[in-house]
């Protein structure tokens, strides 16, 4: 409705011979820069109340500096683990010392109590004929033999992951060696392990 008031008057004004013209913005000033060589320079004197003398160290270092080239005192026969978490295991040394080990991949796995132990990879046998560790965070299992569609599966909370070969060799039985499971000849002159 205001739209159309508004092109009535504007007709009624052109007909009675009045220009209508729309307002226009003034022109903004234009931008005037600065030339960075035409400002003057900075003061570069120091500020009277800086400080000029040098601090003197009050602390001794020299411990530090003694166990830096220390040897470790970490020893495999006589430390005795202190604690675990996922990613770390703490020893005491039997100096009074602890020494700590770590890994950005896990370490230790929790068991049914809620203990950390450290990750297995050794195969055993285990349920179904398939190979398995007992204590590793993926649950990896390797199958009795490679026709399985669930050659290699893992497990993660109840959540479980499967691979298998396109055309397995059904007769390929599964040998363990420790951490190797291996499949012989599951195509012409290839091995799985």
């Amino acid at each position: 409705m205001r739209g159309s008031v508004a092109a009535i008057a504007a007709a009624a004004l052109i007909g009675a011979g009045l220009a209508v013209t729309p307002a226009t913005p003034a022109a903004a000033a234009p931008a005037q820069g600065v030339y960075p060589r035409d400002l003057p320079a900075l003061s570069s004197e120091a500020p009277a109340d800086a400080v000029s003398a040098d601090p003197e160290a009050a602390g001794d270092f020299a411990p530090l500096a003694d166990a830096a080239s220390a040897e470790s005192s970490y020893d495999p026969d006589t430390s005795e683990v202190a604690d675990r978490s996922e990613f770390t295991t703490t020893y005491d040394n039997t100096n009074g010392t602890q020494t700590i080990t770590q890994s950005t991949e896990p370490m230790n796995v929790e068991d049914e109590d809620g203990n950390w132990q450290p990750i297995e990879v050794d195969l055993t046998d285990g349920d179904e004929g398939r190979a398995e560790t007992d204590q590793h965070p993926l649950s990896p299992s390797f199958a009795e033999d490679a026709g399985d569609p669930d050659l290699l599966q893992v497990a993660v909370d109840d959540h479980t992951a499967s691979l298998g070969l396109v055309q397995p060799a059904d007769d390929s039985e599964v040998e363990v060696d420790g951490s190797t499971a291996e499949y012989a000849d599951i195509a012409p002159n290839t091995d799985l392990a």
